[in-house]
């Protein structure tokens, strides 16, 4: 290789890792940590949420919470583990780990689990039907001994980061 051959193809790896770098920390200075009490995730700047927890349950608020973001394709739903176990055990005699059996069902629904990125985190393809037409999401399923955590939405790699986000609240 040239002297010359040599010092382009170093200007060239030198301009493309500053442009790497760049993009990296033009998202880094556009996400912020949104509280939603026991944990925290990082979320697009400014982002809002509302709650429309009484869409999916307007009898018993003990079971969760159901949030929406109202700027982009993300839902973020929280269990109340520790509830939904002892109303089960209350009701049935039988215990449960109410995170175990949500991905059991899960699994045993054909949806298609992209993978475990840690012990507590999990992925999943979710195929629902809406008015006749399949949508399709990616969901991000957190659980651990307290906290069942749901981040679903449209695109597969802002939902990996939102939920790689999730930070518990040691309470």
């Amino acid at each position: 290789m040239k002297p010359k051959e040599k010092i382009i193809l170093y200007f060239t790896i030198f301009f493309i890792s500053a442009a790497m770098l760049i993009g990296y920390s033009y998202y880094a200075e556009q996400t912020e940590p949104y509280d939603f009490g026991e944990f925290t995730i990082d979320v697009p700047l400014g982002s809002k949420f509302k709650d429309v927890t009484s869409r999916y349950d307007s009898e018993n608020y003990n079971i969760g919470k159901a949030y929406i973001c109202t700027d982009k394709d993300l839902t973020i739903s929280i269990f109340d583990k520790h509830y939904i176990e002892n109303t089960y055990e209350m009701n049935t005699g039988d215990k449960i780990d109410f995170g175990k059996s949500l991905l059991g069902h899960l699994h045993g629904e054909n949806k298609y689990k992209i993978n475990e990125s840690s012990e507590n985190l999990t992925f999943f393809i979710l195929n629902h039907r809406v008015k006749g037409i399949i949508d399709t999401d990616i969901a991000g399923v957190y659980n651990d001994d307290d906290h069942l955590i749901i981040v679903e939405g449209g695109d597969i790699e802002f939902i990996e980061k939102i939920a790689n986000s999730i930070k518990i609240k040691n309470t």
